[in-house]
């Protein structure tokens, strides 16, 4: 797919920002349910010489974050997103009551992340994806993915019924971050020379 050019971004790049917001819920019997929803929020910024300005939301990442060591209290029916529910049921046993192997640890989830579509075209999808998974992984034994959307990322389909998984020990998935990485910088030059400092876009 051809990406748009740097010339066509609405602001500078430079200026997003990722806001996570963590939610957790009891379950039926009144215990914690052993599961977090993340949402992380992309935000625009444009920072001065002595303040920050907010200028809005620009799109959101919804994850859920089940946890080892809690793994009775969750319910795959407590999670809105059908995407969601599936990739969790894929991973843990419901019939003997763990995770199916190899999964040893915690297991991140993520469903489609949501751009406002001036900001669509530049590759950022991915960038906001691999950058939020990333920051969660600590500690995971992998990480699904709801759709094909992200081999760019580091997911791969594995046999039924896992879906799509990214390991964080795999050397492949490590090295694709950091290409993400590098291709925002790279997004982020491009509009500077684009736009030198003191031109603004509207």
């Amino acid at each position: 797919m051809t990406r748009r050019p740097a010339t066509d971004l609405p602001a500078d790049p430079r200026g997003l920002s990722l806001d996570y917001r963590q939610s957790r819920f009891a379950s039926r019997e009144g215990e914690w349910d052993g599961a977090d929803e993340w949402t992380v929020t992309v935000r625009l910024r444009r920072r001065g010489r002595r303040t920050v300005e907010e200028i809005g939301e620009i799109g959101e990442l919804k994850l859920v974050r089940a946890r080892k060591a809690e793994l009775f209290n969750w319910q795959p029916e407590d999670f809105e997103e059908p995407g969601v529910r599936d990739a969790l049921l894929g991973i843990f046993d419901m019939g003997h009551g763990g995770y199916r192997p190899p999964f040893h640890d915690h297991i991140t989830s993520t469903d489609d992340v949501r751009l406002d579509p001036d900001w669509r075209g530049f590759g950022l999808g991915a960038i906001v994806v691999s950058e939020a998974i990333w920051t969660l992984a600590d500690g995971c034994s992998a990480i699904a993915a709801t759709t094909s959307h992200w081999e760019s990322v580091g997911f791969r389909l594995r046999p039924p019924p896992l879906g799509y998984l990214l390991d964080p020990r795999d050397p492949e998935a490590v090295a694709l971050r950091e290409l993400r990485r590098r291709e925002f910088g790279e997004l982020c030059d491009a509009y500077r020379a684009a736009f030198p400092a003191g031109r603004r876009r509207p």
